[in-house]
Parts: C-alpha cells; structure tokens; sequence
C-alpha cells in the first residue's frame, strides 16, 4: 500500500484529470459546509438541495433526487439531514446509516449517507458502501475478512486510518478521509486491473500484484487449478474464472468458491462438515455467509488463509469441505450464471505459469470473449469473415444497434447482397433464451415457469417487456401490488444492475406466493399484465394462469430458438404495422 500511496502522490502533481477529480470533491465538501449547517438545513430551498445531492456520487448510480424526497418533500429531507448533522457533530452517527437519516422516499443507503458525511466533515468521518468498501480496500493491499460478510461502517476505520497514514508518510500532509476515497478511486482505475480480462498480460500483472511472491503465487494458483478440474468434472458448464478489479476468483454454479485477494486466500466451505477442532482452529477467520441459501442448499462459509500459508496452513477438513462444494455447486445449474466474465487470459496464464497445459476451459467458452467484453462489431466481422461474408463495420453496427434499440430489423436491398445470410448467422452467434418468454395478446408479460421461480418465489422479467411499463432505476426497489384470482397482496420488484447483471425480478410474498406455488407447475405459463394509476405510473401486475396466455411466438410449437424470420415483398415499405412490436 505505500508503493501506491507514493506513486498515487506522484501522479497528482502531474495528473489532468487527478487533479480535476480532486478539485471535483473540494467543491462537493465547499458546498456542504456551506449547506448543511444547523442555522441553513431548515430554509434550504428544493433547489439547493438538488444542487447539493446531485454533486454526491451515490446520485444517479442507484436512484435520484425526485425519488429521495419521496413523499416526505422537502421538509421531510431537511428533517432527516437536521438529524444527521446533529448525531454527527455528537459523534453518535451509528453502524446503521440509515437509523441517521430517515427518510420517507427511496434510495437512502450506506454509499449516500457516508458521502455527506464525508463531505461534512472530512477529518471525521469516511465513506463506506459494505462489500464494495472491502474490495476497495483490499486492493490497496489490505484483509478486512471474509468476501461474503461485510465489516460495519464503524469497524472500517482502522483501515481507513491505515491509509490516511500512509497517504500523509508519502507526502499528502493533509490527507482526510476524503483524499482516502479519492485515492481509493484511483487505485481501482490502475491499469493491471482494469485492462480487458481476454489479455494474458494483463493477469499476469494483476497476479503478480496480488501475490508478488513466485512460489506463494505458484501454491496458490495450484490449489485455484486443482478446484478448476473438480468443478470441470462435475459440470463443464458450471464454472467460470473472473477477473475481478482487485482479486481473482473461482465460480462454481452461482457462487464464488475460491477467491485471491491482495496476500489471502478464501476458500468457500460447507460449515456443518467442519469439526469443532477445526473451528476452534479457524476461529475469526471462518466467516458464515449471510446469503448462502439463495445460491446452495446447505450453510457456507469462508475459510481465510494468509497466501504466504498455502498449503501446509490449510487443515485436511477444510479441504475436504471446499471440495464438497466444488463438486456440487456447478451440478445445481445448467450453466453458471458468470459465464459472461469469463477471463479467458487468467486460465492461459495458469496453464503457462504452472506447465499444466490440460487444463480445461468451460464447455461455454468457444475461444471468444462474450460480446459485453470485448467490440461487438469486430467480434460478429471476424465471425463472418470465417464464413466467407464480408460486410463493412457501419453497416454490421447499424444491424446490431436496431436489434438492440427494437428488438427487430428490416432488411432491405436486390437480391444477392447477403441480407439473409448476415440474420441468419447473427441469430446462430445468440445464444438460446434460459427463461422462455412470450408476449400475450392482452399485451401482457408472458412467462413460462421454471422450477427456481416456484422454490425462491421470484420472477424474472425480461428486459423486452420494459415497452410495457417502466422499471424502477437500476439498484432500486419498488413496493408494487400484485393481484391474482379476485385477491391481492404487497410484492417487491428488483431491479439489479451490476457489471454481470442488469434484471428485473418480482419476488412475491405471503397469499401471492402461496397462490403461485398452488396454482403452477413447471412449464406453465403465466402472465403479468401491468397495472397504471392515473398518472400512468406503474402500481402491480395482474397475475394471469396460462389459459388466458397466447403460445409464444416462434417458427414453430416448442422451438428454442429466439429469432423469427418474416419474408415480404421486395417492394415493401410499410411499416406502420410493427410500431411499438
């Protein structure tokens, strides 16, 4: 960490851009100190608070102004900071941020609440944002424990405190918490971290930063392909490598079953195999994971090592327990939801680093990055040049952008010039939908179920249906009602954004879920008709049994296949008729 804080120092005083990032959070912490005293929170204007929230970084990542006010306003907002400046200048802020500052509208979480903190007061207190807070810092060098069980927001000073140190020994004699988060910022940015993760170079330079030691970074990566080989064995399609911007990991099914990060190593166990020695043994650095039932059907946990330990420091029943879970844990999916950060040069330089060249790659990966990681347009260019088809970059990105902007595209011209040919190969590079889904002639959302939604209580719903209603932000969460045979009850819609993910899921609860699991099967299908206000904002969904659903639309019964081909007339020009399709 201090080879970075000195070279993060160097950088500031040459760095554009480093220098307008912090000259972009001197202004945030101006205008707080000017705003949020206890003389002006009471007469701050909707406009000045406006002015102020969307400054914070936190704004517009998850949720906005207008959806912060709620129906609470403004006085309700002014209130709740009232009461955060209050607790702060007591230095009484609590581990739960949100008890500081309650408000009646959405989207007030650790990350916004620690901002004005932070901006406030910035010798004082420090920004947090639970599990991304211990990534961040564990990039820098640093253990906080367990990837899975987030420290509190007043357990992360320390290592806040660690940094600020060695920010102020490199020469950044007022360092705060503010120049901590800044410099945070900067480290994730780095290149060995953020170059794209087909590059074998770019692995091998973030392991060697993570594990600078040879022979450490050989026993650690020995023990990463020995788990790499039991998943392949138990699902080729079950498991993944991702690099990640400050460690590696090992994903089997929907969990990450080992990770490296900067100096450790976790490996994911079933806790009720351990015996009490090796417990007692493991002690703080055996983590239960909080969520282990939305991915695993017994209890897990994080067995934490010092990289420098591996392998003598691991006990013969830990390893027994993480092969458990490598076993099992791909055999619980078809394919692992991570194949999309699949790091094809992370597991080239494990073959070549460890002269284990058998070392399989997942059955998904055909010797091509997915599409969201590397330049869609090169991507499908090379892919038809390989079959002889030659078309110019403007026109395969005008293709792509049509599908993604309508889901649809006319193609038009004389006969020869490849307009089937470029459709047809497209669709064969698509993969087939996990979800089948339709859409109904009562333009609803139709969905055919699937096992895990009658186990969890959740639907998914797909990203087309949104011409049909529109979402909450992405990070946000809406409270909506869902009505089903003549009765209705409270549900939660999701919408989860993330690098891997950006899905819309319904998780229904009490009668509806009950309702659901009595009145479904596996293969039904349903539908959610959307239910407006007068306002024409979203309210529910009407939960339809399959006899009111249409088959989904396809070139025949009980297709897979996600693409339907329509011929017309040469001459064929209206289009009046797919408006809004």
């Amino acid at each position: 960490m201090r080879t970075l804080a000195r070279e993060f120092t160097a950088e500031l005083q040459t760095s554009t851009q480093l220098q307008e990032e912090t000259a972009w959070y001197e202004q945030k912490t101006i205008l707080a100190r000017e705003l949020l005293t206890t003389e002006r929170i009471p007469t701050l204007t909707e406009d000045e608070l406006r002015r102020f929230f969307d400054k914070l970084a936190a704004i517009g990542y998850t949720f906005t102004f207008d959806g912060l006010l709620g129906n609470g306003g403004v006085d309700g907002l002014r209130k709740a900071l009232a009461k955060l400046i209050a607790l702060a200048e007591a230095d009484d802020i609590p581990d739960n941020l949100k008890q500081a500052f309650p408000i009646a509208g959405s989207g007030s979480g650790p990350a916004l609440i620690s901002s004005i903190l932070c901006h406030r007061y910035p010798d004082r207190y420090w920004m947090y944002s639970g599990r991304r807070t211990v990534l961040s810092l564990e990039a820098t060098g640093l253990a906080l424990g367990s990837y899975h069980a987030s420290p509190s927001y007043s357990a992360v000073r320390p290592y806040m405190d660690q940094v600020r140190k060695a920010l102020a020994e490199a020469g950044i004699t007022n360092a705060n918490y503010r120049t901590v988060d800044e410099f945070l910022w900067w480290v994730s940015q780095r290149p060995a971290y953020r170059t794209p993760r087909d590059q074998v170079e770019a692995a091998r330079a973030q392991l060697e930063l993570l594990l600078p030691v040879a022979a450490v970074r050989r026993s650690c990566l020995s023990l990463l392909a020995d788990s790499i080989e039991l998943a392949h064995r138990s699902n080729s399609d079950g498991w993944g490598i991702t690099r990640r911007s400050n460690h590696i990991r090992l994903n089997a099914g929907r969990l990450s079953a080992l990770s490296i990060h900067s100096g450790t190593i976790y490996l994911t166990v079933e806790s009720g195999i351990l015996d009490d020695r090796t417990r007692d043994a493991l002690g703080d650095d055996l983590q239960p994971w909080t969520d282990w039932g939305k991915s695993y059907p017994v209890p897990l946990a994080d067995a934490r090592f010092a990289a420098d330990t591996v392998p003598p420091a691991v006990p013969t029943a830990v390893m027994k327990s993480h092969t458990v879970v490598v076993k099992t844990a791909p055999t619980l999916v078809r394919r692992t939801p991570y194949f999309n950060g699949f790091s094809a040069g992370l597991l080239v330089y494990l073959r070549e680093f460890l002269q284990r060249p058998g070392l399989p790659d997942p059955s998904y990966y055909d010797g091509l990055e997915p599409p969201d990681t590397l330049d869609v347009i090169d991507v499908v260019s090379a892919s038809l040049a390989r079959q002889g088809l030659f078309f110019t970059s403007w026109q395969i990105a005008t293709y792509y952008t049509a599908l993604q902007t309508k889901g649809f595209a006319i193609l038009s011209g004389i006969s020869g010039t490849g307009k089937t040919k470029l459709a047809q190969h497209f669709a064969e590079m698509l993969p087939g939908p996990s979800t089948p889904v339709s859409l109904t002639v009562r333009e609803g959302i139709g969905i055919t179920v699937q096992p895990y939604m009658l186990k969890y209580g959740v639907l998914i719903i797909p990203r087309h249906a949104e011409r049909f209603y529109t979402p909450p932000p992405p990070g946000a969460t809406q409270e909506v009602a869902v009505n089903f045979a003549g009765q209705s009850h409270s549900c939660k819609l999701v919408h989860l954004s993330n690098q891997n993910n950006d899905i819309v899921r319904l998780f229904l609860r009490g009668k509806a879920r009950q309702w659901f699991n009595e009145a479904f099967s596996p293969g039904d299908n349903l539908t959610l008709e959307p239910l407006f206000n007068g306002d024409q904002n979203l309210e529910g969904f009407e939960l339809l049994q399959d006899q009111e659903a249409t088959e989904p639309l396809s070139p025949t019964s009980g297709s897979t296949q996600n693409l339907l081909f329509v011929p017309v007339r040469p001459d064929w020009r209206d289009s009046r008729s797919l408006l809004g399709y």
